[in-house]
C-alpha cells in the first residue's frame, strides 16, 4: 500500500484498498478528530484556483483539488487531470493488493463498469479544462496598453 497519497479522494482510495485486503472492523473509541476550520482544503473557494478560473471550470466545477494547487503553489498553475488520476490511482490499487487473478480481473471489471455509468461527464471536464489551460497559455497575454 503507498503511503501519503496527497491528491483528492486520497483517503477514498486508501480505505478500498484496504477493503480489498481484509475485513474493515469499526474500533469503538474516536482514534481521529476532524479538525473543521475556514482554512481546510475543502473550504477554499474554488474560483480562486487555476481551473477554477476557466470558462469550463466555472460551468462544469473543478473536480478533486489536486496536491499541487494546495501543497506546493509553485506547481499550481500546472494543466492536471485530477478526475483521471483518481480513476487511475483506483486501478492502481487493485494491482497493489494480493487478490487471485479472477479476483483481479472482477475488481477491474467493476471500476470500468462504474466509470463508464458515473465518470464520463467528470473525466471529459479534466480534458475541457485542460485544453482551454493549454490554449491560454499558447495565446500571447494582452496587456493592459494593448486593451485600450
Amino acid at each position: 500500500m503507498q503511503r501519503g497519497r496527497l491528491f483528492g479522494r486520497g483517503d477514498k482510495i486508501t480505505l478500498a484498498e484496504l477493503s480489498m485486503i481484509g475485513r474493515i472492523v469499526r474500533v469503538p473509541e474516536q482514534l481521529f478528530f476532524n479538525r473543521e476550520h475556514s482554512g481546510r482544503s475543502v473550504n477554499i473557494d474554488e474560483s480562486q484556483s487555476a481551473r477554477g478560473r476557466t470558462y469550463a471550470g466555472r460551468r462544469l466545477g473543478t473536480g478533486p483539488r489536486s496536491a499541487s494547487e494546495w501543497f506546493d503553489w509553485t506547481l499550481a498553475d500546472r494543466i492536471m487531470f485530477p478526475d483521471w488520476r483518481v480513476f487511475r490511482e483506483y486501478a492502481r490499487s487493485i494491482g497493489h493488493v494480493p487478490p487471485s487473478p479472477s479476483k483481479c480481473l472482477r475488481c477491474y471489471g467493476h471500476l470500468a463498469s462504474l466509470y463508464v455509468r458515473f465518470a464520463p461527464t467528470a473525466l471529459l471536464r479534466d480534458v475541457l479544462i485542460a485544453g482551454e489551460q493549454g490554449v491560454r497559455r499558447a495565446l500571447p497575454r494582452r496587456t493592459n496598453l494593448e486593451s485600450l
